[in-house]
C-alpha cells in the first residue's frame, strides 16, 4: 500500500491522499455487509439468487419473522448481560481470554444465543473456538 501512496504523492504533488484510510474504510463497510448477508443466508427461507446476484427470501412471512428477530435483538442489546460475564468468570480462563470471549460473544446476537443455549464443557469448547 505504501507504493500506492508514493505513486499518488508523485502524481498529485503531495496532495495528502493516503490509500490506507480509504481501503480500511471500504474493508470495514464490506465486513458489516458480509456479516448481514452471512447471517441471512444461515436463516431458513433465505437463499442466494445467482441470476440477480442478491439474497432472496421465500415468502413475506419469512421476511417478517426475520425483521421481528432483528428488532428484538436491537432492543435486547440494552438488557443486562452480566450473566454471561459471570459464567465466563466461572470457567477459569485467564483474564485476557475472558475479556476477549466476552467481547466476541456480545458482538453478535447469534453468539449470545449459542453461548446461552450451551451447558458445561460445550460452553467452554464454544469459547475456545471463538478465541
Amino acid at each position: 500500500m505504501t507504493q500506492i501512496e508514493k505513486t499518488l504523492t508523485t502524481m498529485l504533488l503531495d496532495y495528502g491522499l493516503r490509500a490506507n484510510s480509504h481501503i480500511d474504510s471500504k474493508m470495514r463497510l464490506w465486513e458489516k455487509q458480509y456479516d448481514i448477508v452471512y447471517d441471512m443466508l444461515n436463516v431458513s427461507g433465505f437463499g442466494w439468487n445467482d441470476i440477480k446476484k442478491c439474497v432472496g427470501v421465500d415468502s413475506n412471512d419469512v421476511w417478517e419473522v426475520y425483521v421481528h428477530m432483528l428488532t428484538a435483538n436491537i432492543f435486547n442489546k440494552n438488557e443486562d448481560k452480566s450473566d454471561i460475564a459471570d459464567e465466563l468468570a466461572t470457567m477459569r480462563v485467564d483474564l485476557d481470554k475472558e475479556l476477549g470471549a466476552l467481547t466476541l460473544i456480545l458482538d453478535k446476537p447469534s453468539n449470545i444465543s449459542a453461548f446461552m443455549s450451551l451447558k458445561g464443557e460445550c460452553r467452554l469448547a464454544f469459547v475456545e473456538k471463538l478465541l
